[in-house]
């Protein structure tokens, strides 16, 4: 029906106008329900005479029709009214949708999604030891990757030298020991106050279970590592080293 209303004079009106037009098309109906009502009152009065009473019905079912006829017009302004106010916001969601601002947000929550590559080797990576008491994680370097799927294994070394001054040891694990340490280049989300992470310690090579404080304007975090020495310490740990962790 809104297509044929369209090429009427009022479809281009603004919708304060046809408003107007509505309300006074309701008009009539007012005047038709309250002859409406009289109708009612004679038709029902049973000490009226009997041809005052068949000439109320007779009325009140007129009115009934009038009122039919009056409400059409009625109806389609406020079905015009409707259509330019869904125009309106199709072109106002539009507008928003495609602003600076709203592209610039788009852009900035695709870049807060970081997804781990494939372990390969050369990588950089957490490694839980075995065998240690609530499983110790130190920094290591994958060398060696074999097999594929839930057989695939991976080889990963100690960076650091051994007492001797003998290349770091060597050990055989699975991808559920190991966690991606992304570089320090790498767009990485914010992470909210209280995240449980794991970090590694200033100057040391081994990661432990800590609580986000806060993030700092160059992008670090504050940390509380769990069973620090210090009461309430905080420890400043750069982002790429701040793996979350649910273990």
């Amino acid at each position: 029906m809104i297509k044929s209303f369209m090429g009427r004079p009022n479809a281009s009106e603004d919708v304060d106008s046809m408003w107007n037009k509505f309300c006074a098309d309701l008009e009539p109906i007012k005047t038709l329900l309250g002859s409406q009502k009289e109708c009612h009152e004679t038709a029902e009065d049973e000490k009226a005479d009997l041809e005052a009473r068949i000439e109320a019905c007779r009325r009140g079912l007129q009115a009934t029709k009038d009122q039919k006829t009056q409400l059409d017009p009625a109806i389609q302004s406020l079905e015009v009214i409707i259509h330019i106010l869904e125009k309106a916001n199709e072109k106002s969601a539009a507008s928003i949708m495609n602003s600076p601002l709203t592209r610039s947000r788009r852009n900035r929550s695709a870049s807060q999604i970081f997804i781990p590559p494939a372990l390969t080797s050369g990588m950089s990576v957490a490694f839980r030891l075995p065998r240690t008491e609530g499983g110790e994680w130190i920094q290591c370097i994958i060398v060696k990757v074999t097999g594929e799927g839930s057989k695939q294994r991976y080889e990963v070394q100690d960076p650091e030298p051994d007492d001797d001054g003998n290349a770091g040891q060597v050990y055989k694990t699975v991808a559920s020991n190991l966690i991606y340490i992304p570089p320090k280049t790498a767009s990485l989300p914010t992470l909210s106050p209280g995240t449980a992470v794991l970090a590694r310690y200033p100057e040391t090579t081994t990661f432990y279970k800590a609580e986000v404080i806060r993030t700092l304007p160059n992008g670090s975090c504050k940390l509380r590592f769990e069973g620090e020495e210090e009461a309430g310490k905080e420890t400043t740990v750069e982002r790429h080293l701040v793996l979350e962790y649910n273990g």
